[in-house]
């Protein structure tokens, strides 16, 4: 399940809305709004969904 995998069985759908946070992965720069608005929508609606992601062995 791993960031950027479009198209595989184990990506989950709300993971493609954090594709634009990839740049910023590891980055120094801040995210930008394009980044931290599906994110926040995301803590609002999809927390089952964000959790199962980050809770899962890749």
């Amino acid at each position: 399940m791993t960031l950027g995998q479009g198209g595989d069985d184990t990506t989950l759908p709300c993971v493609k809305q954090l594709l634009p946070c990839r740049p910023f992965i590891g980055a120094t720069a801040p995210p930008t709004p394009m980044c931290c608005d599906p994110l926040r929508q995301m803590m609002k609606n999809e927390v089952e969904c964000l959790c199962v992601f980050f809770t899962t062995p890749r």
